[in-house]
């Protein structure tokens, strides 16, 4: 999560900020809050078991050697 939060954020709000009229944008944040939160989570998941447990077993394969 933490790899991914603050990018997905950003891309996600500041996106809605330059493409909805301000007032729309208040009316749904809402709403991105929840996709930014789903997003991060299916992003986080993929991270973990694409890039952090593969390196940990690299690494680990590594020092016990």
């Amino acid at each position: 999560i933490y790899m991914a939060h603050y990018i997905i954020m950003t891309i996600i709000l500041w996106g809605a900020w330059n493409m909805l009229p301000h007032e729309k944008f208040a009316d749904i944040f809402p709403v991105l809050v929840i996709v930014v939160i789903v997003v991060t989570l299916f992003m986080a998941a993929i991270l973990h078991y694409g890039l952090e447990r593969p390196a940990r077993r690299w690494l680990t394969g590594l020092l016990t050697r």
